[in-house]
């Protein structure tokens, strides 16, 4: 298809790598409405490279649309600027390689992993519409998204704390094969569910976690 060949010649499958019929290609994919294609294509307009001008208007609303269509990568890229500071969303596309910033979209999320960065704005405008994107990601069995949103229920994050939820989606990445979800599995269920109310964790299912935390770990 379409969007099969400008992806060829974006990185040079068996043909020479030829930038402008690849953003060509991808235009008249995303006419047709496919959401890759309009991924693809925001990723150029927020570089700026080969496209008349950087236009990140342009490139949200590309990536708006890809998100509403169902397309994954772009929930979790909505997802993942609207998580990290509004001054470092300009630097981690301003400073995206060349033509694209998925490898940008992907670094940042080590950025919001630590609680301490979102202890003081836990329940911040933005981060509740990231929430939004996770939760939908999350359903659509993307690994990474169930683990970001198990993340945001375990410190708060555009929501209140619920350890139970967290868990679930903790676990859900985990059985998937992420690994970061996996370790944090296990502590969650040896650190953070012990000292929850006595309704979450009762001496019955005590030990079940002690021993899944260590499957885990």
């Amino acid at each position: 298809g379409i969007y099969q060949t400008a992806r060829c010649y974006e990185i040079g499958i068996g043909v020479a790598i030829d930038l402008e019929k690849c953003v060509k290609m991808y235009r008249e994919a995303e006419e047709l409405g496919y959401a890759p294609a309009q991924f693809s294509l925001a990723c150029f307009y927020c570089s700026g490279c080969v496209v008349e001008k950087r236009d990140t208007k342009k490139a949200s609303e590309l990536l708006r649309l890809a998100a509403e269509s169902g397309y994954t990568p772009a929930m979790i890229s909505i997802a993942t600027l609207y998580t990290i500071e509004s001054k470092s969303h300009v630097r981690v596309i301003e400073s995206a390689p060349t033509n694209r910033y998925r490898e940008a979209m992907s670094s940042s999320l080590i950025k919001i992993r630590d609680p301490k960065i979102v202890a003081m704005t836990s329940f911040d405008e933005d981060l509740k519409k990231a929430m939004v994107w996770w939760r939908r990601a999350a359903k659509r069995n993307s690994r990474q998204a169930q683990y970001e949103l198990a993340l945001c229920f375990r410190y708060g994050r555009g929501i209140e704390v619920d350890l139970t939820k967290a868990l679930y989606w903790m676990r859900q990445a985990a059985l998937s094969g992420l690994p970061e979800a996996q370790l944090e599995l296990g502590v969650l269920l040896v650190q953070d569910l012990p000292t929850a109310s006595s309704s979450v964790k009762t001496s019955a299912t005590s030990l079940q976690h002690d021993n899944e935390s260590f499957y885990w770990i």
